[in-house]
């Protein structure tokens, strides 16, 4: 940077660099996919499933065993779960 920059003019060259390395570690965090678009993707997918309940409930993962055998016990002591 030059020595005869005014104060505005170093305060926005200093700036643009932090928005420069912030703009490239974001870059490499994503992939190289632009944020915005993940975000608008995730929630699009969130917004379809919402409005079609029945094909959420097929893409939700069958119980494990294990887990069957760790919520039974709380099923039969609790009343958050309703009686099958």
């Amino acid at each position: 940077m030059p020595a005869e920059l005014s104060p505005d003019a170093a305060a926005r060259h200093a700036a643009q660099r932090l928005d420069a390395l912030w703009q490239a570690g974001l870059a490499r965090s994503c992939g190289g996919l632009s944020p915005v678009a993940m975000a608008l993707a995730v929630t699009d997918w969130a917004l379809h499933l919402s409005t079609q309940p029945a094909q959420a409930a097929l893409l939700q993962p069958a119980p494990r065993p294990h887990v069957q055998s760790l919520v039974g016990p709380a099923r039969s002591h609790s009343s958050c779960f309703p009686s099958a």
